[in-house]
């Protein structure tokens, strides 16, 4: 039963325990993607990753010094948007008052909502003249995520993925009613996730939403939102509404090591996820920028001459590399090899030097 559906009543009570639950503990979670691109290499053969998978820490670990219990507290009190599981775990439908119906989702698997809201903590405050906090009673969601002052000064959005189990990292597109600009809950816009993860592990996620800038309605609500972000892609925060009746499973070229993921992460840069629940570090020669479910064969023109490598380096001038290489090599006698990133040696013109 999706949250719209609920009894205000219950909805309400689900509200209320929200704005007791503790940021500390987690509440708020980033949502988070990726964006391939293209990824500038062959796959590499299965035999070329020769890396041992092995799990890490996604999220979902209880605080070090016996805080188990309040840690389960908390995550009872994550974001609800109804009578169903919190993030991250499912169980029966209206088993929110019986805690013990649901349970964490395990390695490999996640539960996010069908619903989440959204902040765009980059777009300017004079995008939004007309924002109220309160409208729709945001701020009881908003404001326990991600703190009053934040919420209050940030463009927010009620995002509808009209399906279960959603995931950013799949590019499940959303509808987002952003009720602070005045848009009509009747005529939502599209949004759709991406992410990129650095070689730090640092996530950047974004949403790029379909304004219509020649759209009278889209231009008198959005004003100069389009001009910050909104129609190119803004950085995304995101609290999931929860209430899944089962996990799912995390897709290719994420990682969900740890019980209790609610949206699944990307899988880092130099390594490969072929199934959501374990990693493969990429041989010498192959690469993985992040979110891949493979490693790739470095192309032609760059060099990986380590394990786990996330960005293939280009080849210095005077040089140049076939396929999968591990260092580039000396251009040939008789042959060009100018700048950098050269794929094959050019043969020089008669007569020169």
């Amino acid at each position: 039963m999706r949250p719209s559906e609920r009894a205000g009543a219950r909805a309400l009570a689900a509200l209320l325990v929200v704005a007791t639950a503790s940021l500390a503990l987690g509440a708020a979670v980033t949502s988070q993607s990726v964006a391939r691109g293209d990824p500038g290499g062959d796959r590499a053969a299965s035999g070329d990753a020769s890396g041992v998978p092995f799990s890490r820490s996604a999220d979902g670990h209880p605080p070090a010094g016996g805080a188990e219990s309040t840690w389960a507290e908390a995550r009872r009190a994550l974001l609800q948007f109804s009578g169903g599981c919190a993030p991250g775990r499912s169980g029966p439908v209206d088993s929110a008052d019986s805690d013990e119906l649901c349970g964490d989702c395990a390695v490999g698997t996640f539960a996010s909502g069908r619903e989440a809201y959204c902040i765009f903590p980059d777009v300017d405050v004079t995008c939004k003249p007309t924002f109220d906090s309160a409208v729709s009673g945001w701020s009881d969601i908003l404001d326990p995520a991600f703190g009053a002052f934040t919420a209050a000064l940030t463009l927010a959005a009620h995002c509808d993925f009209a399906k279960d189990a959603p995931t950013l990292i799949s590019g499940d597109a959303a509808q987002c009613h952003f009720a602070q600009l005045g848009q009509p809950s009747s005529s939502p816009t599209t949004c759709t996730p991406s992410v990129t993860v650095d070689a730090d592990g640092a996530v950047t996620n974004v949403f790029v939403c379909d304004v219509d800038a020649g759209n009278a309605i889209d231009a008198a609500i959005f004003e100069t939102c389009m001009d910050q972000g909104l129609t190119t892609g803004a950085t995304v925060r995101c609290v999931w509404g929860g209430d899944q009746t089962a996990c799912a499973a995390c897709p290719a070229g994420s990682l969900c090591a740890a019980t209790g993921a609610i949206e699944p992460p990307p899988c880092p840069q130099g390594e490969a996820c072929p199934d959501g629940a374990t990693s493969e570090t990429c041989a010498a020669g192959t690469y993985a920028g992040g979110g891949f479910d493979a490693c790739m064969n470095c192309p032609n023109g760059t060099q990986c001459p380590d394990a786990g490598t996330g960005v293939p380096t280009p080849c210095p001038s005077t040089t140049y590399s076939g396929t999968a290489a591990t260092a580039c090599e000396a251009c040939w006698a008789g042959y060009f090899c100018g700048g950098q990133g050269v794929r094959w040696p050019v043969p020089c013109d008669p007569g020169s030097k």
